[in-house]
């Protein structure tokens, strides 16, 4: 028997909107451009969309921040989130080079200087609502995130995090978060497997993934032919 996810074609589509608020021009806000949207599947007969689940990601606008002086840290230091990533990605010993980043970030960057491209795409959250599950809709949404977002950023960033650990709100009940175990260390290795369907890798020592997006995102349909996309 067929398994449907075993298709070269997308069921979901991301209905993404851009957060705009009122910034200093040149300031450390106006160098992050935030996303949020909805996850949106199909019908069989591709007549109708439903919401099945929700992202939210930014882009880290280093390049403009670099040409306006604003130091690197000051943009990430805008949130505690985005600190915990400056500190995961570069050491202190590398932050007063044009390329700052620690050497599991450089390797994995593919190039010996990828100053052309320094921007940095975050994915703060992907949820799927729990009939949705196990259909690899979230991977599918991730991807579209990648390919559109992620054009003129050289690397994506992700911290595998079980919601289940993070529970407020009634949208937090619908994704009916209380029937999953509570062992944060196992739920943490399945999501890095998950993700790692994608091509992101754990960087060694920090809680996050990396991917390599500076030449272009792998296409959907090879990342499902792909052995390592096979669960």
């Amino acid at each position: 028997m067929e398994n449907e996810n075993d298709h070269e074609y997308m069921d979901v589509t991301l209905r993404i909107s851009q957060t705009l608020s009122q910034v200093y021009p040149d300031d450390e806000e106006s160098m992050i451009s935030k996303y949020h949207g909805d996850i949106m599947l199909w019908n069989k007969n591709m007549t109708k969309q439903k919401k099945i689940g929700y992202l939210e990601a930014s882009v880290i606008e280093i390049e403009r921040s670099m040409n306006c002086d604003i130091p690197m840290v000051d943009v990430f230091d805008t949130s505690q989130e985005l600190m915990d990533y400056y500190c995961y990605l570069v050491p202190k010993g590398r932050r007063n080079l044009y390329f700052p980043f620690s050497k599991a970030i450089y390797g994995l960057a593919n190039e010996k200087d990828p100053s052309y491209n320094l921007n940095i795409l975050v994915i703060h959250m992907l949820q799927i609502l729990p009939r949705y599950r196990g259909k690899d809709y979230g991977l599918q949404a991730m991807h579209l995130a990648l390919d559109h977002l992620g054009r003129g950023c050289f690397i994506s960033v992700i911290t595998p995090f079980p919601l289940q650990c993070n529970k407020e709100g009634n949208w937090e009940k619908r994704m009916e978060l209380d029937l999953f175990p509570g062992e944060e260390r196992i739920w943490t290795r399945k999501l890095k497997r998950h993700y790692a369907r994608l091509g992101f890798v754990p960087i060694k020592g920090t809680p996050i993934m990396a991917l390599d997006i500076g030449h272009g995102v792998t296409p959907w349909e090879k990342h499902v032919n792909s052995s390592v996309f096979a669960r």
